[in-house]
């Protein structure tokens, strides 16, 4: 699929079309092998999509040359758009970069829209997802979603523009 100025942004996907949606982010220097047999393992239960982010592996450099977060961000809404263009849920599982391209989505999204799960850290995978608007999903919300030890944001239903 093409992005927002141009550039080429590769998309692989497992899993019954019809299936709840799950998208995955990886982090900087990676790809999408990055996930291993992640996508196969979910997807009896899921549409798992992983895309390359813009400069790395199969993706085209940024026509541009713009690597912000922002391009990033606006090459996520893409993709989002691209996977739910009826604008339903999504699921999107970040890793390290990737949360960062997430929040700056969630950030620059309109705020009326539907709620994110945020959490961060080990204790994510104990105890449930905390339920927060896309306010408390911005950088520098320590307790809630870019704190230490990593950071997992899932959009709840996360729409384009």
């Amino acid at each position: 699929m093409t992005s927002f100025d141009g550039t080429r942004i590769a998309l692989s996907s497992w899993g019954p079309a019809d299936a709840p949606r799950l998208l995955l982010v990886h982090g900087l220097g990676l790809s999408t092998e990055s996930w291993g047999t992640v996508p196969q393992r979910l997807s009896d239960r899921y549409r798992v999509t992983a895309y390359d982010l813009r400069g790395h592996a199969q993706s085209g450099d940024a026509r541009s040359g713009d690597y912000t977060m922002s391009a990033h961000a606006r090459d996520l809404d893409a993709v989002l758009t691209h996977v739910t263009p009826e604008r339903g849920p999504v699921v999107v599982a970040v890793h390290s970069l990737g949360g960062g391209i997430l929040l700056t989505h969630l950030d620059a999204s309109p705020t009326t829209g539907s709620p994110a799960r945020c959490s961060s850290g080990p204790a994510a995978r104990a105890s449930p997802l905390l339920d927060c608007r896309r306010a408390a999903c911005r950088r520098g919300s320590s307790n809630r979603c870019g704190g230490p030890g990593g950071t997992r944001c899932a959009a709840a239903s996360a729409s384009a523009g």
